[in-house]
């Protein structure tokens, strides 16, 4: 099966440890991703390589939930995750460059698109393009409205 990429970033306008801290928290997700009805960390403990998590989203009409693990963790450089359950196999993340006192921040997302999905798959990959390029937007939204000691606690 055919691997579908798709990516986006951008720069917002607070220092790398905040937006790193923001995105490292998966419970903050259904607030500033499209179509995410619930994000939760299932692990207890600080967010790691190895701890676990749910999402619960909205694609198509359809509700989809999707359990997956956290697979690198690097502070204020890199976070990925790997999907373990799901309609499809997903692996993505963030990256991280610092740009004076700013963050550029780059999403990537790898799926192997199938069932009913793999139907109308190109329009899942427009649809999954577009929304991460809005949640980013969201994002810098998000951060740059707050306090800079408010934008890790949102």
């Amino acid at each position: 099966m055919a691997k579908r990429k798709v990516s986006a970033e951008i720069i917002i306008n607070r220092p790398v440890a905040e937006v790193f801290t923001f995105i490292k928290d998966m419970n903050n997700h259904a607030t500033w991703q499209t179509g995410v009805l619930e994000s939760k960390i299932t692990t207890e403990g600080e967010v790691q390589v190895g701890s676990t998590y749910k999402y619960i989203t909205q694609m198509m009409g359809r509700q989809i939930s999707t359990t997956g693990e956290i697979i690198t963790c690097d502070p204020n450089e890199r976070f990925m995750y790997r999907s373990t359950s799901g309609p499809f196999q997903i692996a993505g993340g963030y990256t991280f460059e610092i740009m004076g006192d700013s963050t550029m921040v780059t999403q990537r997302i790898v799926a192997d698109i199938e069932g009913f999905f793999r139907l109308a798959e190109s329009i899942v990959v427009r649809s999954v393009q577009r929304n991460i390029q809005n949640n980013l937007m969201t994002l810098k939204e998000t951060l740059e409205a707050v306090e800079p000691e408010q934008a890790t606690t949102l």
